[in-house]
């Protein structure tokens, strides 16, 4: 049986010549052709079945990569947030003038979700907060999460062009802000009744019910043996190195002449190579801060909306 799909050309002639020294209504010319349709759609079959393969390669690849880079984006937040903990907005939050009022909390968290039209983005900006230590409470953090959640409604606005789209996305973020509301107003309540109850009592944790799950899941954590869990730091530390380096003795330390930004190495001798270690010493820790976080802003909500699609 001719192979019709190799490299060789004499092997293309010989098979065409075959055809045209055969009448075209004998029956061998008719079971000669079928024989080699049949080999034809057997290779389609195959050649689909291995593109298939390959494109699902593909697609877990450039997943892969895109959950490293947003891992690296959220290390890259949580050290602007760091850069900006001694401006005003750090010091805003650092007094508690807003986070101690949980409604305030929720509010925040709806108009920042609205405004970047994205919860999953904007919970990712929170977790940062928390790791940089800029919000050092975790029950201010559970009203603001509460209130990225019941904000579908008004993301679906931003389909309103495509009427079709629109009546789709608008109906499921109903059905969504139904189940989110009815949580919300089940949870803060019992969240803010019972964290005066347990702020007085030195038997709980401080703080609500969710707010005491969550110290009792962290405080399995052996973190207290000096056992140090890095998980993902391990493989994005070495990149993020490359962009900003903390000094972190400062952070501990009352020092403000210091910049939070690394800019001496091994023991003080040598300037840091970095990519911000320039503009930190030109500018300060405020405008890099600014810098950094308004980058990884951009290059995390690309990546969620990449992957979510």
């Amino acid at each position: 049986m001719e192979n019709i799909y190799t490299d060789d050309n004499e092997q293309y002639q010989s098979i065409l010549e075959s055809y045209i020294s055969l009448p075209i209504n004998s029956d061998e010319y008719t079971q000669k052709l079928h024989t080699n349709l049949i080999e034809i759609k057997e290779k389609i079959n195959v050649d689909g079945i291995q593109m298939i393969f390959v494109a699902h390669r593909y697609e877990q690849t450039v997943f892969i990569f895109s959950l490293y880079l947003f891992t690296i984006t959220l290390d890259l937040m949580t050290s602007a947030f760091i850069l900006l903990s001694r401006s005003t907005l750090g010091q805003i939050f650092h007094s508690r003038i807003f986070l101690k009022n949980p409604i305030i909390n929720v509010m925040f968290g709806i108009i920042i979700t609205t405004i970047l039209q994205s919860s999953s983005t904007v919970t990712s900006i929170i977790a940062s907060m928390v790791d940089s230590g800029i919000v050092d409470d975790v029950r201010s953090v559970i009203p603001m999460i509460m209130g990225t959640s019941i904000t579908n409604t008004l993301v679906a606005f931003s389909q309103i062009g495509n009427r079709n789209e629109f009546s789709r996305s608008f109906s499921s973020g109903i059905l969504m802000d139904v189940f989110n509301y009815l949580t919300t107003l089940i949870l803060l309540p019992i969240e803010i009744f019972i964290d005066p109850i347990t702020t007085m009592s030195d038997i709980f944790h401080r703080g609500g019910y969710l707010a005491r799950v969550s110290g009792a899941i962290a405080a399995m954590i052996p973190e207290k043996q000096g056992i140090n869990i890095q998980l993902f730091k391990v493989i994005t530390k070495p990149l993020t190195k490359l962009i900003i380096q903390i000094n972190e003795t400062i952070i501990t330390s009352n020092k403000t002449q210091q910049t939070i930004g690394k800019i001496y190495c091994y023991n003080e001798t040598i300037k840091c190579k970095y990519l911000f270690r320039s503009m930190i010493e030109k500018f300060g820790d405020n405008i890099v801060g600014i810098i950094l976080f308004i980058c990884s802003l951009i290059i995390l909500t690309g990546i969620l909306l990449f992957m979510v699609k």
